[in-house]
């Protein structure tokens, strides 16, 4: 039972349910790649995805680090709701276990530099940055209304252009066209993300505004931030049609579109209850959904 605790505090200190943002936009470019370009390789893709998860937990476990250190005392944000001070983590533990992670994955990057080429380490520092910085530093990115830009953009396009390059074993092939082909194609990921990081910025506005951040949805309002998140999930599965007429995805991808009904129920239900601890998880449970079906679909059509 001990081990089981333990196991569950540590996936949430790292925030595992969030790794879907990681794990399906990276196999969402392998595929793309095959699709399109009938190229993998499948250790380099490997060596990715390790780099890839480890970078993300160290920069998870890094935002709560930041956040129970950056609260504010007038409210119990530190005791009941951070998993550091509620669960009495030891910070320094959880600084070691960041430096070590981030180590490894920095060496496992600096592997693949070597073998495609120098815009790879350019977007493995763009990445790094926005990572650490997302929640460190005297303004992180997280307080600012540029939060949902930077995380989807990050982890909807960049992680999909780098898993392309790394398939292709270089980025010098490609040309403007064809990363304009994969910045459309990342679209439906890009806001799926944002809308997650959305839904999270407007049912903390009451403690952000506590703790002096400004979040896009302190600055616009939850009420606004709720009609934005509608546009978000819009624009996501237009995104979907899209690619479809383009052909960059086969028609099979539009299996995403069976979402819709379940993901305007869910913003709904946010809309309604915009709490954390109770609708938080219809967020997650929509970008699940999005990203499933974006990789079921495309897979299938690879398949046939």
């Amino acid at each position: 039972m001990m081990l089981y605790k333990r196991i569950k505090i540590y996936m949430e200190l790292v925030e595992i349910k969030a790794k879907l943002a990681s794990i399906f936009p990276f196999l969402l470019g392998v595929l793309y790649c095959v699709y399109n370009m009938n190229k993998i390789k499948i250790a380099d893709s490997i060596i990715l995805i390790l780099a890839m998860l480890l970078f993300n937990m160290s920069v998870d476990m890094l935002d709560n680090y930041c956040d129970y250190k950056n609260a504010s005392l007038e409210h119990d944000y530190r005791e009941k709701t951070n998993i550091i001070g509620r669960e009495g983590l030891n910070l320094k533990s959880i600084l070691v276990a960041i430096i070590v992670f981030i180590s490894i994955s920095a060496v496992l990057g600096l592997y693949l530099v070597n073998k495609t080429g120098y815009i790879l380490l350019l977007l493995g520092i763009y990445s790094f940055c926005v990572g650490i910085f997302y929640s460190a530093g005297p303004i992180p990115i997280s307080s600012l209304p540029l939060g949902e830009f930077f995380s989807g953009t990050t982890m909807g396009f960049v992680i999909i252009l780098i898993t392309v390059g790394v398939n292709l074993g270089g980025f010098n092939s490609l040309t403007y066209k064809e990363v304009a082909n994969i910045f459309v194609f990342s679209v439906p990921s890009i806001f799926a993300i944002a809308a997650l990081m959305l839904t999270n910025n407007l049912c903390d506005v009451i403690e952000d505004r506590i703790n002096g951040r400004k979040t896009i949805a302190c600055v616009i309002g939850q009420e606004n931030s709720i009609k934005l998140l509608y546009i978000f999930y819009g624009i996501c599965l237009f995104g979907v049609i899209v690619n479809v007429i383009l052909r960059l995805t086969p028609a099979t991808y539009l299996l995403v579109l069976l979402t819709t009904g379940k993901i305007f129920k869910n913003t709904k239900k946010i809309e309604n209850l915009p709490v954390k601890n109770k609708s938080f998880k219809f967020a997650v449970e929509n970008l699940g959904m999005i990203l499933f079906l974006q990789f079921a679909g495309f897979f299938i059509g690879v398949v046939i």
